[in-house]
């Protein structure tokens, strides 16, 4: 399973982002592909609230277009919606307190979690996740 980072959603849909087609091919290929997709819901949500900000994104989504982005991805058969389970909140809890961080990172501490927890890889152009110990990661557009 792989977890998609809220970064390479947003990366895939603004078109005005330097990444963006090289996210938008990777995460289409995804989609179409056979492994299955974990969606966390604190990365759909925060997806929805990235790319519907105009002091964010130049040409923003309207809630109601990104809000069936979002239902498009999970109707596609290889999608799955993750829900924090104690497993994943317990990984979280100590992925945070050995990891000795705290703050922005409290949500890439839960997206490890639930990766953890589901024995999944995130997907991600963020290097913040390299500090969580055990945590499988791969940059996708590397």
């Amino acid at each position: 399973m792989v977890i998609v980072d809220t970064n390479l959603l947003v990366y895939a849909y603004n078109r005005s982002a330097p990444m963006h087609r090289a996210a938008a091919a990777w995460f289409e290929a995804l989609l179409n592909g056979d492994d299955e997709v974990g969606f966390a819901e604190v990365v759909l949500i925060g997806f929805v609230r990235i790319v519907t900000q105009q002091r964010i994104v130049p040409k923003p989504m309207s809630a109601e277009q990104a809000i069936t982005l979002v239902e498009q991805w999970l109707a596609t058969a290889n999608a799955r919606l993750l829900f924090t389970t104690p497993e994943s909140f317990a990984h979280s809890l100590r992925l945070l307190r050995d990891g000795g961080v705290a703050g922005n990172l409290c949500t890439d501490a839960q997206i490890a979690g639930l990766a953890l927890a589901y024995r999944a890889t995130v997907a991600s152009v963020d290097k913040d996740f390299q500090r969580f110990a055990g945590l499988k990661l791969s940059n996708p557009l590397a």
